[in-house]
């Protein structure tokens, strides 16, 4: 059941004899599950280089939280722009610039534009994409954020787009979802 109100599932574990308390007695121990950072699906558009951007997270989506949840693509030009595409509208497959737009498209929302860093300036992919959620949805930074990104229980779907070279125009990394924890 849902024990701590967040709107996930929990998990109770029973040990009846453990007597650290007293004689004869038991313990109850309660463990939150909410999964993290969450799980990825899709198939990225091959970028210039002839590799597919990875989605990747770190951290924990937490609605109580103003940073710490980093949602990046490895694998980019450097100095391109990218946006990450985000929907509470679960997954999507629809055509998109030569690729999947693995997300649910009824929102239509997306973060600010983000500049790839990190990466060897002319021809080679090493540079990555990264924007922390949960600096988003709390307002520390700007763009067009919803609310929902910080509603606990709330499951998001995601996935990087980003410029790429002229002879190929874009790329699409795979899809992250995930859930909001408390």
């Amino acid at each position: 059941g849902n024990l701590d109100g967040d709107g996930i599932p929990d998990l109770v574990i029973g040990a009846p004899w453990d007597s650290t308390v007293a004689v004869a007695a038991g313990r109850v121990d309660f463990v939150s599950t909410c999964p993290m950072p969450g799980i990825t699906y899709c198939t990225a558009k091959v970028n210039s280089c002839g590799v597919p951007p990875v989605i990747g997270a770190t951290g924990a989506a937490s609605a109580s939280a103003t940073s710490g949840f980093v949602v990046s693509a490895v694998v980019a030009r450097d100095g391109k722009l990218g946006v990450l595409f985000y929907s509470r509208s679960g997954r999507g497959a629809a055509p998109f610039q030569g690729g999947l737009l693995c997300v649910g498209v009824a929102t239509g929302r997306r973060s600010p534009p983000v500049t790839s860093t990190g990466g060897t300036p002319g021809p080679a992919c090493d540079a990555t994409f990264a924007i922390d959620l949960n600096a988003l949805a709390s307002g520390q930074l700007p763009g067009n954020h919803a609310a929902w990104l910080s509603t606990v229980g709330e499951r998001i779907n995601c996935q990087w787009w980003g410029r790429d070279t002229p002879a190929t125009g874009s790329f699409m990394s795979d899809a992250l979802e995930y859930t909001v924890c408390p």
